[in-house]
């Protein structure tokens, strides 16, 4: 394993900013308008944090030496009844399969209690589609999300009871 996962702490709040301002980031997942350290302890709180407790929230992933390169996590949207998979990295480590160790990582570890988990990724990002693909959901439907105008693709996880 190339990556390792943990919590996130206010002390992440200048790689937050720079991975919230990835032009991947704004283009796949939107722009989350966190571009100060006040932002990002904000961001940190209630992404990092705060979910914890409930078992939902995200992971820094880290290189072996410590450095973060993205994030990994659960999120619950009202309009789902089971948390979805999120996962975002910085440009310069995409494509080097480090986001599969991670996010395979984090599944194994972190979402056993959950029988279904979902997947929500742009019509237009097919790496991350194929991602989620790879680490076993399967396609259900189109989404549209309260904060886009456009439909995203929704895909599923059922796990064994």
């Amino acid at each position: 394993m190339r990556v390792s996962l943990r919590e996130g702490t206010l002390a992440d709040a200048e790689f937050i900013v720079a991975l919230l301002n990835d032009p991947s980031f704004i283009n796949h997942i939107g722009d989350k308008q966190v571009r100060t350290q006040k932002q990002a302890h904000q961001y940190i709180k209630n992404t990092f944090i705060e979910p914890l407790e409930l078992g939902l929230g995200s992971r820094v992933i880290t290189l072996l030496d410590g450095q973060p390169v993205g994030m990994v996590g659960l999120f619950q949207r009202p309009i789902l009844d089971s948390p979805d998979l999120g996962f975002a990295m910085l440009s310069e480590h995409q494509g080097k399969g480090l986001m599969y160790e991670a996010a395979n990582s984090f599944l194994t570890l972190h979402t056993q209690k959950f029988s279904t988990l979902y997947g929500i990724t742009s019509q237009t990002n097919e790496t991350s589609y194929s991602l989620l693909k790879k680490l076993g959901f399967t396609y259900l439907s189109e989404i549209q999300l309260e904060n886009k105008t456009t439909k995203d693709r929704l895909l599923t996880l059922q796990r064994k009871e």
